[in-house]
């Protein structure tokens, strides 16, 4: 029997160890920047043709990094239409990392090799009320997240790098009652912003029964704020966590954020 090397991310060994992905040829039909910081890459295929993505979830995509190297990147499944065979990708731009420099230099027509959909932190929709803490690089999955909602309360904490790059969120149905607190200007990884916007959330609103939070930022972030959660009461299972970067540390070649 033959062990797959968990550390490759060509497409083959990629399909062979991960369990409901297939492989996306998927071409660029246009890019534009939906705000300073923030780049929407849009996307059509065959291979999206009946795609079923949940809400959050996303697709590990190759990147070049010179002399004939790859390494994959994960970004969210966006405004899938699995009718037309389109989808979208929203990449929050904050710095010089290989992501960047190749969605940046993307033209109409460029193939990319893509295997998804992936992500296992779905929304509990048996939840009354919802609590999203997001940074300015998982906008796009909790956008879609707040989306998918269709009753309850829903609070949105998000930061952005400034306030010309704040994004919307919006709920799909009337009968989701939602409100924004938006963080602006934050610089990227800075927890502290988040921690106060935590402490400022009334004990009342913590003890609500069938509360359910995620938090979907920075590695650090996710974990102090989770951590102040538990400490404001907050039961653990309560709590569904997704970092999506680490301050300072380049993600995997796999794309995920290095663990301790």
């Amino acid at each position: 029997m033959t062990i797959p090397d968990k550390r490759a991310t060509d497409r083959a060994s990629l399909l062979s160890r991960l369990e409901g992905v297939i492989g996306l040829d998927l071409r660029v039909r246009f890019t534009e920047f939906r705000s300073p910081s923030l780049l929407e890459i849009a996307l059509e295929s065959n291979d999206l043709l009946g795609l079923q993505a949940e809400s959050g979830q996303d697709i590990m995509v190759e990147v070049p990094v010179g002399q004939g190297q790859f390494v994959r990147r994960r970004y969210s499944i966006v405004d899938l239409d699995p009718q037309a065979g389109t989808m979208s990708l929203l990449i929050a731009l904050k710095g010089n990392g290989p992501g960047e420099t190749w969605a940046t230099h993307l033209q109409p027509g460029d193939l990319i090799d893509a295997v998804g959909p992936r992500g296992k932190q779905p929304v509990n929709h048996a939840a009354a009320r919802h609590l999203f803490l997001a940074d300015h690089s998982a906008f796009a999955a909790t956008s879609q997240m707040v989306r998918s909602i269709s009753s309850g309360h829903v609070h949105v904490v998000a930061a952005f790098p400034s306030t010309q790059d704040a994004m919307a969120f919006t709920a799909s149905s009337s009968a989701v009652e939602i409100g924004v607190e938006v963080l602006s200007p934050v610089a990227h990884g800075d927890v502290e912003p988040f921690l106060a916007a935590v402490e400022a959330l009334s004990a009342e609103f913590l003890a609500e029964e069938g509360l359910q939070c995620y938090l979907n930022a920075e590695f650090s972030i996710v974990n102090r704020v989770r951590s102040l959660l538990t400490d404001r009461g907050v039961a653990v299972s309560a709590i569904a966590t997704k970092p999506y970067w680490r301050r300072n540390v380049a993600n995997a070649p796999h794309g995920e954020p290095i663990k301790d």
